[in-house]
């Protein structure tokens, strides 16, 4: 179900007398589901109701087509806004990158090409929206320990890099995980530049993240 109307023109063809049908335009088109929730996030109180709300964005934004252009613009905004509330808080949220797996699959590219002239823009916003959630994630970890968060079309390896501790190199992605059972270039990070960046630090803990799209 969506709201507006789809617009589709008969055009001539020139000195012909045939004429044929144009694609469908769906690009003022939006699902009830994103409608909804985008009046309800004028309204939401606390850092419950806004994980709650990446719940169903999570859910409204999964299924077996294209999501309209305006569906990926506006639930866009509310994941960057809802992510901005939790990082606030220090909270994280797999529903939020459920959210951004859902939004970067493969099967919206004709949404995003449509996207109202404004791709670029939107792309780069959901992209620095994707990094600080994906520093968050990291901070949270414990010392070295790598953290994986995988999905059907993005991958995210976290580990945090600590101070007190004798640092060889980092290397991503991580191929003894058995969830990376997928072929992808790896970047190796030398103990010499993390040395670098620990002394940058002083003597604080830094985030490492590698962001994998599938």
């Amino acid at each position: 179900d969506s709201n507006e109307t789809a617009t589709r023109h008969c055009r001539e063809v020139y000195e012909s007398e045939e004429s044929f049908w144009e694609a469908p335009n769906v690009t003022a088109c939006q699902s009830t589901q994103i409608t909804e929730l985008q009046l309800e996030l004028e309204s939401y109180e606390n850092t419950t109701s806004a994980t709650e709300l990446l719940e169903r964005l999570a859910l409204a934004t999964i299924g077996e087509r294209s999501l309209f252009p305006r569906d990926i613009k506006v639930a866009s905004e509310i994941l960057e806004r809802l992510t901005a509330v939790l990082l606030d808080n220090d909270m994280t949220s797999e529903e939020a990158f459920d959210v951004y797996s859902n939004l970067l699959d493969e099967q919206n590219i004709p949404g995003w090409r449509s996207t109202l002239g404004i791709v670029d823009i939107q792309a780069q916003r959901v992209m620095y929206s994707l990094e600080s959630y994906s520093y968050n994630v990291s901070a949270r970890n414990n010392h070295s320990a790598r953290n994986v968060l995988n999905r059907n079309s993005l991958v995210i390896e976290t580990v945090q890099v600590s101070n007190d501790i004798s640092q060889d190199d980092v290397t991503f992605p991580d191929m003894r995980n058995d969830s990376l059972n997928f072929s992808a270039p790896l970047v190796t990070i030398s103990s010499s530049f993390l040395q670098q960046r620990r002394n940058l630090s002083g003597g604080n803990n830094f985030p490492l993240v590698n962001i994998i799209f599938r």
